[in-house]
């Protein structure tokens, strides 16, 4: 891990780390402040929150999505004002570049705010396609989770895919295992998980 500062000096250092190389994948340690948190928290809930949209007919048989409602907030793009303005904008410059002959980038999407009830899910899925072409996803842990007795059903992020020296044999012959196969991070409130999408060459990743 290295020890970094948010470009806008807010909060204190966070600490970054990766977990798998293919896809990058990384954890940013303490990036949010409690104050962004509760802020973006209290705004979700007044947007007001509804449930997260059906998966597409074509969807992958684990894309399961129940228990799970969703708020959109602006970026900002929108609204440079808001409370999580500051905290979009130095994740952006951290994952995101610019210059050094690099094109700029479209920048950040709507904050997704997404709240699960006891026993929710969202299934897998990719989070970019070739019709929704998102370089980078970056996913801000609101609240600590307890977590559970079984891998992957303690409210656990995972990517089922992600290269960490789990048995991609094993993993082809029955399809992948949560504890076995891939990456399980656990929420952590400030923790943000950011992980790429497209490979050098703008192939698709599956994480």
């Amino acid at each position: 891990p290295i020890e970094l500062r948010r470009a806008s000096g807010t909060g204190g250092t966070f600490r970054a780390r990766r977990v798998a190389n293919t896809p990058s994948v990384f954890v940013l340690e303490g990036f949010s402040t409690a104050d962004e948190r509760r802020a973006i928290i209290d705004a979700a809930v007044d947007a007001p929150m509804r449930q997260v949209p059906a998966a597409e007919d074509d969807a992958a048989e684990d894309d399961v999505r129940a228990g799970c409602e969703v708020a959109w907030l602006p970026s900002p793009l929108t609204s440079g004002a808001s409370a999580w303005a500051t905290l979009m904008r130095d994740a952006e410059a951290l994952v995101l570049p610019r210059g050094r002959g690099l094109p700029p980038p479209a920048g950040a999407e709507d904050l997704h705010v997404v709240k699960y009830a006891p026993g929710g899910a969202y299934g897998l899925h990719l989070d970019a396609t070739c019709a929704v072409p998102r370089a980078v996803t970056v996913l801000h842990y609101l609240n600590d989770v307890d977590g559970g007795a079984r891998p992957g059903y303690g409210g656990e992020t995972w990517l089922p895919y992600a290269a960490s020296g789990a048995s991609t044999e094993a993993a082809a012959a029955d399809g992948p295992i949560a504890g076995r196969d891939g990456v399980l991070v656990a929420p952590r409130a400030g923790d943000v998980l950011v992980f790429f999408s497209f490979d050098e060459f703008g192939g698709i990743e599956a994480a």
